[in-house]
């Protein structure tokens, strides 16, 4: 009745229940397996929970049963909790066709949700189109827990796609619709992505009405994967400027470890892409920034977890110029996701001419201005003129973030 007081010895308790049930594929096995995977994933052995669950899906080609069936969804749901987004839209699409082959309505409805979930972490925004609305169109089926994520999923989409207003009006059918106490978490969740969606079209005060009335509410809404709440109003804070900023920066290393320890990887990255921008423009703050913005790639690399550099990808432009070859290389791979390729809104770096090359060169030397005119036969004005080209090219504000990014290109 208390399974987390003590996990590993429900663990075991549950292993011997497993057991004990033997063929009995019955709803008791799929709960057991279910409630051993929360508590694995509690414990931070959230690929062992995976692995338990998948273990149990009926292999390809073979006949599925109900418990093959239904123990994909949460499998799915444990990859995404570890930014594993491939795996977890392999896992979503066999148990999507497991109960499309069953006729369980659920299992069709909430795989789906997660197989969309997957797809638009990757920015595979077609597939994640047609499976969110296959999820949605079965809405009665889904349950409430992963109707939020799919309608937040699609908010997501439609605002990554340039359909903002279209992104704000779903959010206000769904609020619309719920109400209560008990839907309360759920309310202030729908309410601050409608914040995290306003504050990237018009900025801090277009958000703040959103947090307030999420803030009315007076719940926590941290829901693991698509919507921390905390992320959003230290976003907001930290576009503020002022004291706000500075409160946000104070913050985030305590909002970034609370998902770490929840095993939150999406909002890991979300999270360390924004202390990475808030610490980018304070007094010693570049070697602060660079840090975040690594650990952020070195997460999402990996499981191809692209959706929050994507929604971030102007404010971030900047500060991956300063990054090594791996961020550049995540960048392109958002920049074709996106379709973003020219010059004023890729992430990608452009190609330096042959002159701005020499001028990099010099200011890695430290030379000055007029050594450089010295050096390469220029009048000081034209020497100038390379250099500001040059910054404007690196997206830097000046030499000191510019020779930072010399030893990442050259790499």
């Amino acid at each position: 009745s208390q399974p987390f007081a003590d996990p590993e010895g429900t663990i075991a308790a549950l292993d011997a229940a497993i057991a004990a049930l033997g063929a009995d594929r019955s709803l008791y096995h799929t709960i057991a397996l279910y409630l051993q995977g929360q508590l694995l994933h509690g414990l931070g052995r959230t690929g062992e929970a995976i692995e338990r669950l998948r273990s149990m899906q009926a292999p390809p080609g073979a006949v599925p049963d109900r418990l093959s069936a239904n123990i994909g969804v949460p499998a799915a749901e444990f990859a995404l909790w570890a930014g594993r987004t491939g795996l977890a839209m392999e896992i979503a699409e066999r148990a999507a066709r497991d109960g499309d082959a069953l006729g369980i309505a659920n299992v069709q409805a909430a795989a789906r949700t997660w197989l969309g979930v997957g797809c638009l972490f990757r920015l595979e925004f077609a597939e994640a189109r047609a499976a969110l609305a296959a999820a949605l169109a079965n809405r009665s089926a889904i349950g409430m827990f992963p109707e939020r994520e799919a309608m937040l999923a699609g908010a997501m989409l439609l605002h990554l796609t340039g359909q903002a207003e279209e992104a704000g009006a779903m959010i206000d059918h769904f609020l619309g619709e719920t109400k209560g106490q008990r839907d309360a978490v759920w309310r202030a969740g729908a309410l601050t992505m409608r914040a995290r969606i306003a504050v990237a079209e018009g900025g801090a005060e277009a958000a703040r009405p959103w947090l307030a009335a999420a803030d009315a509410l007076g719940v926590d809404a941290a829901m693991p994967v698509i919507e921390d709440s905390a992320l959003t109003r230290l976003q907001v804070g930290a576009q503020t400027g002022g004291d706000a900023a500075r409160a946000a920066l104070a913050a985030l290393p305590a909002a970034v470890a609370a998902a770490e320890a929840r095993h939150d990887v999406p909002n890991v990255i979300r999270g360390l892409l924004l202390l990475a921008l808030a610490s980018q423009d304070h007094a010693g703050g570049h070697a602060a920034a660079r840090n975040a913005l690594d650990r952020a790639v070195a997460l999402a690399k990996p499981g191809g977890v692209l959706l929050p550099f994507a929604e971030l990808r102007g404010p971030l432009r900047r500060l991956l110029r300063l990054s090594g070859p791996e961020a550049l290389e995540l960048a392109a791979m958002v920049d074709s996701a996106m379709g973003t390729v020219t010059a004023g809104s890729s992430f990608a770096p452009r190609l330096l001419t042959a002159r701005e090359g020499q001028v990099l060169a010099a200011l890695r030397e430290g030379l000055t201005r007029k050594e450089i005119a010295d050096r390469l036969s220029l009048s000081p004005a034209t020497a100038k003129r390379h250099m500001e080209k040059l910054y404007a090219k690196l997206g830097v504000a000046g030499r000191e973030e510019a020779v930072a990014v010399i030893l990442p290109l050259e790499q």
